[in-house]
């Protein structure tokens, strides 16, 4: 859990930014393509830090009313996947319409976390991240 100083500033050397969390199903679909791809699009078209998907073993929500688990059987498998986005508040304030949008037809859920971020290590930045 990220804390911060007495004046609800960040800690020194850490950077306020925001988790952006979406729950979907790995059989969602918009314009005839899998939702987790257009998410992914949409972050880089838009310079988003990055993104990960991540599928679950297993998974339950209350529109399905069944408890979904991987199989080799299974043909059409709807395991849950999550999709992690960190960035600026900023941006996540300026993405979360369309995202919601995207979203919306199929079901799921989004989430906003407050994070603060200690240092944001990538090879073709100067020294020190982001």
């Amino acid at each position: 859990m990220a804390t911060s100083s007495p004046s609800g500033a960040p800690h020194e050397g850490f950077e306020p930014k925001q988790q952006l969390t979406i729950y979907i199903k790995e059989t969602d679909h918009v314009e005839h393509r899998p939702l987790f791809l257009k998410i992914l699009e949409l972050v880089k078209e838009h310079d988003g830090a990055g993104a990960t998907v991540l599928k679950g073993l297993a998974g339950y929500s209350a529109s399905s009313h069944a408890i979904r688990t991987s199989g080799f059987a299974d043909l059409k498998q709807e395991l849950p996947l999550v999709i992690v986005i960190v960035e600026d508040v900023a941006w996540i304030e300026m993405m979360l319409p369309r995202f919601e949008a995207l979203v919306q037809p199929n079901g799921g859920l989004l989430t906003i976390q407050d994070l603060e971020v200690h240092r944001y290590f990538h090879p073709n930045l100067p020294r020190g991240g982001r």
